[in-house]
């Protein structure tokens, strides 16, 4: 998809039944990520600050701080908040997987066929060449 043509080789692309197409983040896998690490790659990647999340979040910047320094955890609003705000899926930022969601609104349902037999075919080939 055209969405998916910067990815890096160990990246994959899903489309859900939603009509979502789904590409990876090409961040190190996530088991190699606690929480903390993941979120600040999120927030850097984002061009954000501790204090800007903590603004975007309605909570303190040491709030924050202590998620990236693993000694706190954040409530399930702000990892659904950040989820949100960084386009991932909150699996994604708990470690569970590695997509990015991008919109497919406006496809229609053969638009959407196309994408997931493209998908399909990709997953294929690299299988065949992995």
């Amino acid at each position: 998809c055209p969405q998916c043509e910067n990815l890096i080789e160990s990246e994959s692309c899903s489309a859900n039944a939603s009509g979502k197409v789904e590409k990876c983040s090409g961040r190190a896998k996530s088991s190699d990520l606690n929480l903390g690490e993941t979120i600040k790659y999120y927030r850097t990647q984002a061009g954000m600050t501790q204090a800007e999340l903590a603004r975007f979040l309605n909570i303190t910047r040491s709030s924050v701080n202590a998620w990236e320094m693993g000694k706190a955890v954040p409530s399930v609003q702000c990892i659904i908040g950040m989820a949100s705000l960084f386009n991932i899926s909150t699996d994604c930022l708990l470690g569970n997987e590695r997509t990015v969601t991008i919109s497919a609104d406006g496809l229609t349902k053969s638009d959407l066929k196309l994408v997931y037999s493209l998908i399909s075919h990709l997953k294929k080939s690299r299988r065949k060449n992995a």
